[in-house]
C-alpha cells in the first residue's frame, strides 16, 4: 500500500511541476510546484494540542491518527492573540492578525465609525463594530431569517443592513469591508481556483475579503438560531444549538453534509453540479461547546480533575462524545475524497480557531462570589461542582472607571479589552491607575495590564490604528469574566487559549512531529503555496512577514 501511495504521489508532484505559471497576475515570476490540487481547512475550534495528542494515546480519534500517520503535526502551534473567533480564523485565511488585518473581537470597536442605524454622520466619531448573531435579519431563525438563504451560494444575504455600524462614509460596513487585507478565497480566485466555506453565523461573510467576493459558495446556518427553527427539530435539550451536545453535533452535522456535497463536485446543498473546490473546509463547534457546559445528558463535560486522574487534559465523557464525533466526521470526509478518487490531491489541514481556559478543573475562579478568598475568586464550588465564571459587569466596570460612559467599548470573555473614543484616549493612564489599585487587581483577577508602549511592543499604537484597544488586561488563570454557567471561556492570550492543535496531512507526507514555535498565521500562505500560487500575494504575508509552515516543501 505505502508503495502505491508513494507512486500516487511522485506522479501528482510531477505533474504540478510541469503545470502552467500562476494565473494570479500578468507578471513573470517564479513558478511554486503544487503539492496539492485541493485544501481541506477545518477548524475545531477548541481543540488543544493536547487534546489530540491524549485522543490519539488514548485511541479515542482513529481518524486523526490516521491523518498523523501521514502528517506533519505541529505540537507547538500557537493561534492569534486575541484568541477569539473572529481574529483566529482570520489568521487562518488571511495570515496576518490583528495588526494587519484590523480584527481584534467579533465585537470591537473603530474610532472612525459611527454607532448601529447612524443617518447623518455629524459629531465626534468612534462606535462598537459588533459582527456576531445581531447582525442577522432574525438571529432565531437558521437561515438568519432570510428564506433560502441555506440554499443561496451566499449565506451573507442573511445579513440585516440595519444592523451594521456606519463607516467614516456614512455608509454600512459589511464584514467583509472591515478586514483590511485579502483573504487565501481571493487568492485563490484570481488564481481561476473555486472556493467554499462553512461557519456559524452570516457575519462570516469576512472570509470573502474586501473584494466580497472571494468564496463562491457560502454557507452560514445560524449557531445561535432555535432549535425549533430547523424542520424537522431534533430531538434535543436546549432552546438553542449551544444548549447540549446533542443539538451542536446535529447543527455542526449540517456543515459535514455540506463538505460531503462539495468533495463530491456539487454545491453545499447537493443540488448544482459545479466541481470540487480548490479551497474548502469548515467551522466545528462541538468541542468547544463540551468545553463550555456546566453539564450535559452525553455525560460530565470539560476535563476530569487531574488530582483524580493523575493527568492533565483527560477529556470527561460529555467533552470526550464531542472528540469523537468530530473524529468520525472528519472520517466521512476521507473516506468520501477516497470515494472521489481525489484523496492523494487533498491537503488536509486541522486546528482551531482558539482553545479554551482553564483546562485545569481546580482553577476556575469565580469573582461573583460575596466573600473573595483569592484574586480574582470568590470562595472556590464545592468539590465536583462546576460552574459561573468571574463577570466583570458594568456596574462594577463602572465604579473603578467612571468615565466608561463617554463612548469606549469593554469586551470581556476571559481577557478584557478596553476601547476609548480619540476624545478620551488622553485619560488612559487614568483607567489604567484605577485597574492596577491592589483591591482592584484583587477583585477583578488582573494578572497583567497591557498599556502604552507595553501594548505597543505587541501591536498597533492605539493612537495612530482606529482598531487597537488602549487597555488590554489579562486575568489570572482560570479567571473567566463571564456569567451564567460557563466553566471555560476563550480570547484571551493564555496558554490554554492558545496553544491549539495544527496537524496537516497528505498521503504525500511523512510522519512527522515539529516542536518548534508555529502559528496558525502560517496556514494561510502554506495554503497558497499549496496550491502553486505565490504566497506573497497575501498582503498580511506581506506586511507581518508570515513564513509558509517548515517541514511540508
Amino acid at each position: 500500500m505505502k508503495t502505491k501511495r508513494l507512486a500516487a504521489c511522485v506522479l501528482f508532484v510531477f505533474l504540478c511541476s510541469a503545470s502552467a505559471p500562476d494565473r494570479v497576475n500578468a507578471q513573470a515570476e517564479e513558478r511554486v510546484p503544487k503539492l496539492a490540487k485541493h485544501v481541506l481547512l477545518l477548524s475545531v475550534d477548541g481543540l488543544h494540542a493536547i487534546d489530540l495528542a491524549n485522543c490519539i494515546a488514548a485511541e479515542t480519534c482513529p481518524n486523526l491518527a490516521e491523518l498523523e500517520d501521514s502528517g506533519v503535526l505541529y505540537s507547538n502551534a500557537s493561534s492569534s492573540k486575541p484568541s477569539d473567533s473572529f481574529p483566529g480564523l482570520m489568521a487562518q485565511v488571511t495570515g496576518g492578525s490583528p495588526i494587519s488585518t484590523g480584527v481584534w473581537y467579533d465585537a470591537g470597536f473603530d474610532r472612525t465609525y459611527f454607532p448601529v442605524g447612524t443617518k447623518k454622520c455629524t459629531g465626534p466619531p468612534g462606535a462598537p463594530a459588533t459582527y456576531d448573531e445581531t447582525i442577522d435579519h432574525d438571529l432565531t431563525q437558521i437561515d438568519g431569517g432570510v428564506p433560502g438563504s441555506l440554499q443561496s451560494l451566499n449565506g451573507a444575504v442573511a445579513i440585516k443592513r440595519a444592523n451594521l455600524p456606519v463607516g467614516s462614509d456614512c455608509k454600512p460596513v459589511y464584514p467583509h469591508s472591515f478586514l483590511r487585507v485579502n483573504t487565501i478565497f481571493e487568492v485563490a480566485k484570481a488564481g481561476g481556483l473555486r472556493t467554499a466555506w462553512s461557519d456559524k453565523h452570516p457575519a462570516y461573510d469576512i472570509v470573502n475579503g474586501p473584494s466580497g467576493t472571494g468564496v463562491d459558495d457560502l454557507y452560514t446556518p445560524e449557531i445561535n438560531s432555535n432549535i425549533s427553527s430547523y424542520k424537522p427539530t431534533p430531538n434535543c435539550t436546549g432552546t438553542i444549538w449551544t444548549d447540549s451536545l446533542c443539538a451542536v453535533e446535529f447543527y455542526d452535522n449540517l456543515k459535514v453534509k455540506a463538505i460531503l456535497n462539495e468533495i463530491g463536485g456539487f454545491d453545499h446543498t447537493g443540488k448544482r453540479k459545479l466541481g470540487v473546490p480548490n479551497i474548502f473546509g469548515m467551522n466545528f463547534q462541538s468541542v468547544s461547546v463540551g468545553q463550555k457546559l456546566a453539564s450535559d445528558p452525553y455525560g460530565a463535560t470539560g476535563y476530569a480533575d487531574p488530582a483524580v486522574v493523575g493527568a492533565s487534559g483527560v477529556p470527561n465523557p460529555g467533552l470526550l462524545n464531542a472528540i469523537e464525533f468530530v473524529d468520525a466526521s472528519i472520517g466521512s470526509m476521507v473516506n468520501e475524497l477516497k470515494k472521489n478518487s481525489i484523496y492523494h490531491d487533498t491537503l488536509i489541514i486541522v486546528s482551531a480557531k482558539h482553545g479554551q481556559s482553564p483546562i485545569d478543573f481546580n482553577k476556575i475562579n469565580n469573582t461573583g462570589y460575596p466573600n473573595n478568598s483569592l484574586p480574582g475568586c470568590g470562595a472556590p464550588p464545592a468539590p465536583g461542582v462546576k460552574g459561573g465564571g468571574c463577570r466583570l459587569d458594568d456596574s462594577l466596570y463602572t465604579t473603578l472607571v467612571p468615565p466608561l460612559g463617554t463612548g469606549g467599548l469593554l469586551t470581556d470573555d476571559d481577557v478584557a479589552l478596553l476601547w476609548l473614543p480619540s476624545i478620551s484616549q488622553s485619560n488612559t493612564e487614568m483607567y489604567v491607575s484605577a485597574l492596577s489599585e491592589p483591591a482592584n487587581e484583587w477583585t477583578l483577577g488582573i494578572k497583567q495590564i497591557y498599556s502604552g508602549m507595553s501594548l505597543q511592543l505587541r501591536y498597533n499604537n492605539p493612537l495612530q490604528d482606529s482598531r487597537t484597544p488602549d487597555i488590554l488586561v489579562e486575568p489570572n488563570y482560570g479567571v473567566i469574566y463571564t456569567g451564567g454557567s460557563k466553566i471555560a471561556e476563550h480570547g484571551g492570550i493564555s496558554e490554554d487559549d492558545t496553544h491549539v492543535a495544527l496537524l496537516v496531512s497528505s498521503p504525500c507526507l511523512k510522519e512527522t512531529e515539529i516542536k518548534s514555535p508555529v502559528t496558525t498565521m502560517q496556514i494561510a500562505p502554506t495554503i497558497v503555496k499549496a496550491l502553486g500560487l505565490n504566497p506573497h500575494h497575501l498582503q498580511a504575508v506581506q506586511m507581518e512577514y508570515t513564513h509558509v509552515l517548515p517541514g511540508l516543501f
